[in-house]
């Protein structure tokens, strides 16, 4: 059956004598409900099963059938194929001459699944028809045209069944099905009716400040004895165009996606006629570029002037200021300390705690991102409530089918432990975060989708094992990835084990400025003299935070070496890191430049 979308605007070639009959929609059905982050193509909960009260229409009956984005999604790699059957039908005769069936439908995209999704009248498989799902994106992109199959002699009270059929050498039958809309054609409209070709659109990967790409919606409408009216709420942060149009029929909504702020933007669009109203949602996800910073200028003893790029989308800018002194290095809380992604289901996660006492993990929970779609929402662990972490001790998890670690890391997580939507699933392009009991995300290993722009890579972790630096004694919300060193693929030595330096360069902040949108600079007065200081900026753009640019050193009075003319025995001593920035506190045991007077060496403190 050819994949063919025909114009709402139905029989307009008529002669006068000739009365034109309309497409009346019998059945929308839209599954808006279905709200999963996991969308087409990924890894489902084998028990987060569609529930049919969730459907828009009431009388739906479904098997394997599971939540996706604003769609079903059917089967899985242990299940057989699934199905979905709509409500009974009512049409306005015993039997309806025509019925068209307009559906989205898509195969996951992998190399196990081919197929073709099939539509019957329930009961009678002499209706059978089938589309080729293998070559369709239309779930994805809802701008595509839907497949469109016509049956005819109909009776009144029949149901629709939706079930795959797999091709030749398919192993799997994974399929997604969204949009549903049956019309029957009529005479005339019994009443008023308003339908749309999809009645969900998604905007991604947005940065904000540009424009989006254009999704198109086909409108159409019978019966009605007004004018249509297509409108977005106040402030939106989306636009609508009309093409080829005709007021009481429809056509075609171009619809843009511009954003002023990263982050999720949920909307309705609302098209109207009288007392007829239906509803389209929008949702567009926008993220922002991490600033750039730039050289400090104006530098002075206690001054300077903090410089970066200009980042559309940043609503604000948060500028830190510190000093780095030798000292004791302590977390302030557990954080991640390996990252393994290796072939097939060599998956698994370290954690440290360095904070100086024991820890209890009642609470914590980790969670990751579905297929890098933004946000900690997958594959929720918490972990053993009586599990505890000494000081210097760690708590490993790996996936149950990791025989290299499996018997030695302290909790293994296998299929049924939440199939293969648990947390050691993850892929290459999923951050994962350690959440706090309060809630707080206090660690993060890899970035998140609202960090990933033309700057970095979306499939950060793919084959790769990462090890945090013993340097390294900050938790971060946001991946650091001058914290990490990285390796090959399954590299696994030391899995359980990790030793932070007991000592080391200890951030001090001195200064948190928060700049207005647009700023690029700012004036910092106050800072200490003759101790170098270093700074940081980070964008805020709605509920995101961006990456941490790098590290910006300032040279201020005193921070290196200075020229010292003639000899003062009296002078006093004067202590240097081996990178020649002065050292107030020296440690006990590591090396310094020290110079008093004209004279210098290097001695161990």
């Amino acid at each position: 059956m050819r994949k063919l979308f025909l114009t709402f605007m139905l029989a307009a070639a008529c002669t006068e004598a000739v009365v034109a009959s309309e497409l009346v929609p019998v059945l929308q059905e839209g599954f808006i409900k279905c709200t999963s982050e996991v969308i087409q193509g990924g890894y489902f909960a084998e028990s987060n099963f569609f529930e049919t009260e969730d459907a828009d229409n009431p009388g739906w009956t479904t098997n394997y059938a599971y939540y996706s984005e604003r769609a079903l999604k059917f089967s899985a790699k242990t299940k057989p194929a699934g199905y979905a059957v709509t409500p009974a039908l009512e049409f306005s005769a015993a039997t309806a001459q025509t019925v068209v069936v307009r559906f989205r439908a898509q195969t996951w995209a992998h190399k196990d699944d081919k197929l073709n999704v099939c539509v019957q009248v329930e009961g009678d498989p002499s209706t059978m028809q089938s589309v080729d799902a293998d070559a369709s994106t239309n779930v994805a992109d809802r701008s595509e045209e839907p497949f469109e199959l016509t049956f005819t002699n109909v009776p009144t009270g029949s149901k629709f069944r939706f079930y795959p059929e797999k091709k030749e050498g398919a192993v799997q039958d994974r399929w997604f099905l969204s949009d549903v809309v049956i019309l029957e054609e009529c005479d005339a409209a019994a009443g008023p009716h308003i339908y749309t070709s999809a009645g969900y659109q998604r905007f991604a990967d947005i940065m904000a400040g540009n424009d989006s790409e254009i999704r198109t919606i086909e409108v159409g409408a019978a019966g009605i004895g007004d004018d249509l009216s297509v409108e977005l709420p106040e402030n939106s942060s989306y636009s609508v165009e009309k093409t080829a149009w005709d007021a009481r029929r429809g056509g075609t909504l171009s619809l843009r996606f511009d954003p002023m702020v990263a982050g999720n933007c949920e909307e309705q669009l609302t098209i109207s006629a009288g007392n007829t109203v239906h509803t389209v949602l929008l949702r567009g996800f926008a993220k922002v570029y991490t600033p750039v910073a730039k050289p400090a200028t104006n530098v002075q003893a206690s001054s300077f002037t903090a410089n970066w790029e200009r980042v559309a989308g940043l609503e604000s800018i948060v500028l830190t200021v510190y000093t780095k002194e030798n000292g004791p290095l302590v977390a302030s809380d557990l954080m991640f300390t390996k990252y393994i992604e290796g072939k097939s289901n060599n998956r698994a996660v370290e954690i440290f705690n360095g904070t100086g006492r024991e820890i209890s993990l009642d609470g914590y929970r980790l969670l990751m991102e579905s297929n890098g779609a933004g946000g900690y929402t997958f594959g929720e662990y918490k972990f053993p409530a009586d599990a505890k972490v000494a000081d210097g001790g760690t708590f490993t998890l790996c996936n149950a089918q990791y025989g290299a670690l499996r018997d030695i890391a302290d909790a293994t997580i296998g299929f049924s432990d939440g199939g293969y939507a648990n947390i050691m699933t993850f892929t290459g392009d999923d951050a994962i975060g350690l959440f706090a009991p309060d809630g707080t995300l206090v660690d993060a290993v890899g970035y998140e989708s609202t960090d990933v722009n033309d700057e970095v890579s979306g499939n950060w972790g793919q084959d790769k094992s990462f090890y945090r630096k013993s340097s390294s004694y900050e938790p971060s919300d946001k991946f650091r990835i001058d914290q990490w060193e990285e390796h090959p693929m399954d590299y696994c030595e030391g899995y359980g084990t990790h030793t932070m330096d007991a000592t080391g360069l200890v951030k001090r902040e001195i200064k948190r400025i928060t700049l207005e949108r647009g700023a690029t600079s700012a004036i910092v007065e106050g800072i200490p003299e003759n101790t170098p200081c270093y700074y940081t900026v980070q964008g805020l753009s709605g509920a995101t935070k961006t990456l941490v640019s790098a590290e910006i050193a300032v040279n201020n009075a005193g921070s290196g070496i200075t020229d010292i003319t003639g000899d003062s025995a009296d002078a006093p001593a004067e202590y240097y890191n081996l990178q020649g920035i002065r050292v107030h506190n020296p440690a006990h045991g590591e090396m310094y430049i020290v110079r008093q007077g004209a004279k210098a060496a290097k001695v161990v403190f």
